[in-house]
């Protein structure tokens, strides 16, 4: 199993734990592992800690046949009204064997506004597919793929 982590908050960078989280992360499709295991495509839930925090243990998108991969839902109940607001993120999610933060392999590309301005070849740590680099050596643009 790999196990997954992130923290979930608001775009003001605040807990959402007032709305009663849980992150739902359902497989693509049923599937084996190496060792033989059969795999439902059941979803299974995920409860964030009142700081945002999580982890989750997931079957690795490695050690299946078919190779699956994960699509997460967010829940998040209004707490006034009891409506629940549903977010669907468009990723299809490849568990590496030896897990990680989930941003580390939800590489999607961005719809633009981030330039990193670097001297020479050098890619940031923290820079993705999408964002685009400025050489600022040779004034050269590109976008990372």
């Amino acid at each position: 199993m790999a196990t997954v982590t992130g923290t979930l908050l608001d775009v003001g960078l605040e807990s959402v734990q007032d709305r009663s989280p849980e992150l739902v992360w359902t497989p693509s499709s049923t599937t084996t592992t190496i060792d033989g295991n059969l795999i439902t495509a059941l979803p299974i839930t995920t409860i964030p800690a009142a700081d945002g925090s999580w982890s989750v243990e997931l079957v690795s998108t490695e050690v299946t046949a078919p190779p699956i991969t994960y699509r997460l839902r967010i829940n998040l109940r209004d707490p006034a009204s009891g409506f629940t607001w549903v977010d669907f993120p468009d990723w299809a999610i490849n568990v590496p064997v030896e897990g990680g933060a989930l941003p580390d392999f939800t590489d999607v590309p961005v719809g633009g506004g981030i330039v990193w301005e670097v001297a020479g070849a050098t890619i940031p740590a923290l820079a993705r597919p999408g964002d685009l680099m400025l050489n600022t050596l040779t004034s050269d643009l590109y976008r990372l793929s």
